[in-house]
C-alpha cells in the first residue's frame, strides 16, 4: 500500500503547478508571438501607407512644376487636383477656387458635348484620343487647349487625368500661316525665295505658269536658269552687290521661259536674315509685265509716228505744190515738142519721175493721215479682202501661193475702203517682196474676235471685232529689224527698191482705225496681226 507522504504531495503539487505554468507560458508565448506578427504587419501596413503617401506627395511635387497644365478629377467630374500650370492659365491664386468644382463648368458649349463622352470612355478605362476643344476662363475669356485623357488612380481612388496645353497662340500662328500660304499660292505675282547663293528653295503657282517650268524642275537649281542673255555681268554685279549689303533690289528683268521665248518682269528682291542678322535666303517677288512693255513701245512708237507725220505732212503739201507746178509746165512743154524731137524723150522722163514723186507723196499724206478724201463709211471688209487678195494674184508670180482662210461671213468696219485696200494689198506685198527670191505661201486669215476676250480685248474697248493675220515663210526678221520695221523710210532693200513707207502707213491706218497691229517673227515665218473694231 502506497502511502502518500506530505513531500510527496508537495512534489506533486509543483509538478501541476509546473505543467500549468509551461502550458500558460506556452499560451502566452503564442500570444505574444500572434501579437508581434499582428503589430508587424499592422508596421508594415503603416509603412506601405507613408511610402505610398510619400510617393504620391513627391508625384504631385512633380506634377506640379510640370509646363504643362494636369488636371485630376472622380467619377462625377469633380476637380480634385490641378497643377501649377493650370492655375496659371486660370489666373495667380485662384487654385482654391478651382477645386471642388465640375471640370463641365469650364468647357465652352460647342464641345461639352465631346467632352461627356471622353469622360465616360475615361469612366470605362479607356484611354482618349487627343483633340483640341475651347475652354472659358475667368472673364469669360476663351482659350484653345490640346486635351488627352486616361483613366487615372489618385490616392487609391480610381479617377481620371486630362493633360492640356494652351494652343491658342499656335493655332493663331497656324492660321495665319494658312492665309499666307493661300495668298502666296493663289497671288498673281510669281514669288520665289532661294537660299543666300541663290539655289531655288520655293516657288509658287505664277512662277511655273509664267515660266513654264514645274516646281520639281526648278527646286534645288540656281536661278541663272532664267537668264536670258539681254542683261550684261555688270547688271547682274550690281544686283548681287546691292543683295549683298541687305538692301532691297528692284527693277526689270528680262528673262527666259522654258519655250525659249523672253519674258520681262518687274522685280522687288529681299534678303532675309536670320537671329544673328546673317543673311540666309531671298525672296523674289516678280509680276510679268510683257503686256504693259508692248504697249509702252506701241505708244512711243505711236508718238514718233505722229511727230514724224505731220513733219511729213507739213512738207508733203508744199512739195505736192511745187511738184504741180513740175509737171503742170512738163505737160505744157510736151504739147509744144514734138515726139521726135531731142527735148521730147527728156520731158517724158520729168514727167514720170514728176509722177512718182506725187505718189509718194500721197503715201506721206496718208500716213501722215491728212490726205483728202479720208472719208469713213460702213465698210464691208469681207469683199474687200476677196478682191484685194484676186488683185495681188494676178501681180504675184506662181512661185508665190496664196491660201486664203476667211472664217468671217460678213463683219462691217468703220474705214475708208481705199484705206482698207491699202491696208491689205501694202502687207501682202511686203510678204511677197520677203519671199521673192525663193517662192513660198502667203496664208491671209480673218477670224471673229468675241467681245471682251483674247489678246486685243483692251484695245476693242470691249466690243466685238476682227483679226487678220498675213503670214509668209521668208526668212523672218531678227529682233532689231522687228524693233523698227513701222519706222517711216525704214527699209532692209536696196536704195530704189522700196520707199520704206508701206508698214508706216498700214501702221498708220490700223491706228486711225481705233485698232492694234502686231508682228511675230522666227526662221521662215513672219507673221502680221491687225485687229480691228467692228460695228
Amino acid at each position: 500500500i502506497a502511502v502518500s507522504t506530505p513531500e510527496d504531495q508537495v512534489l506533486a503539487n509543483m509538478q501541476t503547478f509546473r505543467n500549468q505554468w509551461l502550458a500558460a507560458a506556452a499560451i502566452t508565448i503564442g500570444v505574444l508571438f500572434l501579437l508581434c506578427c499582428a503589430l508587424k504587419r499592422s508596421m508594415s501596413r503603416v509603412d506601405d501607407e507613408k511610402r505610398q503617401r510619400a510617393a504620391g506627395e513627391q508625384l504631385l511635387r512633380l506634377l506640379d512644376i510640370s509646363p504643362i497644365g494636369i488636371i485630376v478629377y472622380d467619377d462625377r467630374g469633380r476637380l480634385k487636383y490641378a497643377n501649377r500650370s493650370v492655375i496659371n492659365l486660370f489666373g495667380a491664386g485662384k487654385g482654391d477656387r478651382l477645386i471642388g468644382r465640375n471640370v463641365f463648368a469650364f468647357v465652352h458649349p460647342e464641345y461639352k458635348k465631346m467632352a461627356r463622352n471622353r469622360f465616360a470612355s475615361v469612366l470605362r478605362g479607356e484611354p482618349a484620343d487627343p483633340a483640341i476643344i475651347k475652354i472659358i476662363l475667368p472673364g469669360n475669356l476663351v482659350k484653345d487647349v490640346e486635351i488627352t485623357s486616361a483613366p487615372f488612380v489618385f490616392f487609391d481612388r480610381s479617377c481620371g487625368m486630362t493633360i492640356l496645353q494652351d494652343v491658342t497662340e499656335r493655332l493663331k500662328a497656324e492660321k495665319e500661316q494658312q492665309l499666307l500660304a493661300a495668298v502666296i499660292e493663289h497671288t498673281s505675282e510669281s514669288i520665289v525665295i532661294t537660299d543666300a547663293a541663290g539655289n531655288i528653295e520655293y516657288v509658287n503657282p505664277a512662277f511655273t505658269r509664267i515660266t513654264g517650268y514645274s516646281r520639281d524642275e526648278v527646286i534645288g537649281r540656281n536661278q541663272w536658269l532664267l537668264k536670258s542673255g539681254e542683261h550684261d555681268q555688270a547688271f547682274y554685279e550690281e544686283m548681287w552687290a546691292t543683295l549683298k549689303r541687305g538692301a532691297v533690289w528692284e527693277g526689270r528683268l528680262i528673262n527666259r521661259r522654258k519655250d525659249g521665248s523672253s519674258y520681262t518682269e518687274r522685280a522687288s528682291i529681299s534678303p532675309v536674315r536670320d537671329a544673328a542678322g546673317t543673311i540666309t535666303h531671298f525672296v523674289a517677288v516678280k509680276r510679268d509685265i510683257s503686256h504693259e512693255v508692248a504697249l509702252e513701245i506701241q505708244l512711243q512708237q505711236a508718238q514718233k509716228m505722229q511727230a514724224i507725220g505731220t513733219l511729213a505732212g507739213g512738207i508733203a503739201h508744199d512739195f505736192n505744190n511745187i511738184l504741180g507746178a513740175i509737171i503742170g509746165f512738163t505737160d505744157i512743154s510736151l504739147m509744144q515738142s514734138k515726139p521726135d524731137s531731142p527735148i521730147y524723150k527728156n520731158l517724158r522722163n520729168i514727167r514720170k519721175a514728176g509722177l512718182r514723186a506725187a505718189d509718194l507723196v500721197r503715201q506721206i499724206l496718208t500716213f501722215s493721215r491728212q490726205a483728202a478724201g479720208n472719208r469713213k463709211i460702213s465698210v464691208a471688209i469681207v469683199p474687200l479682202l476677196k478682191e484685194s487678195l484676186k488683185l495681188l494674184r494676178a501681180s504675184l508670180p506662181t512661185t508665190i501661193e496664196i491660201v486664203r482662210h476667211i472664217n468671217v461671213p460678213e463683219a462691217l468696219v468703220l474705214a475708208d475702203p481705199a484705206q482698207i485696200r491699202q491696208m491689205i494689198i501694202n502687207l501682202c506685198t511686203n510678204s511677197f517682196q520677203a519671199m521673192r527670191e525663193h517662192g513660198g505661201v502667203l496664208t491671209v486669215t480673218l477670224d471673229k474676235l468675241p467681245a471682251g476676250q483674247g489678246p486685243g480685248a483692251a484695245i476693242l474697248a470691249g466690243g466685238p471685232g476682227i483679226e487678220l493675220k498675213v503670214e509668209d515663210t521668208g526668212p523672218g526678221m531678227s529682233p532689231k529689224i522687228m524693233d523698227r520695221i513701222f519706222e517711216p523710210f525704214f527699209t532692209t532693200k536696196e536704195p530704189g527698191l522700196a520707199t520704206g513707207l508701206g508698214l508706216s502707213v498700214v501702221h498708220g491706218i490700223v491706228h486711225d482705225l481705233g485698232g492694234e497691229i502686231t508682228v511675230e517673227s522666227d526662221e521662215n515665218r513672219t507673221c502680221f496681226t491687225i485687229r480691228l473694231p467692228v460695228i
